[in-house]
């Protein structure tokens, strides 16, 4: 009986060793397992068209500079009243978009040339909130 006894209490152990194990993985594997969030933003951006300008005129060049700008004001100020902070805020993003949409026009102006470029391009400007 002391043998059996024995058993029972080896089999009981063994048991709960597997009913504790099983009760703990689950914990330890989300433990392990880190989780990222990506949230998913719409960027709003304006296409500013230079499809009727020659980049090579000054006239032209200084046409898309001022529709640039004014895509860039309408993404990023506010209109209305409002604080000094948002106003600094929005006044960022916009010069932000602004030098952005210039390194594209510096593109544009540079491969104007360049036939499979022209083919390949939109003949726009995207300017993006930043």
């Amino acid at each position: 009986m002391k043998k059996n006894k024995m058993n029972m209490s080896r089999i009981s152990a063994a048991a709960l060793a597997v009913a504790m194990t099983t009760a703990i993985l689950p914990e330890v594997a989300r433990a392990e397992t880190p989780t990222t969030v990506v949230e998913a933003r719409i960027q709003p951006t304006k296409l500013v068209s230079y499809a009727d300008l020659n980049l090579s005129r000054a006239s032209d060049l200084a046409t898309l500079q001022t529709r640039v700008r004014r895509a860039a004001n309408s993404l990023c100020l506010p209109n209305g009243k409002v604080d000094l902070l948002t106003i600094s805020d929005g006044m960022t993003c916009r010069n932000a978009a602004i030098a952005d949409a210039n390194r594209q026009i510096e593109i544009a102006i540079a491969n104007a040339g360049n036939t499979q470029f022209a083919q390949a391009q939109s003949y726009a400007i995207k300017v993006a909130l930043r």
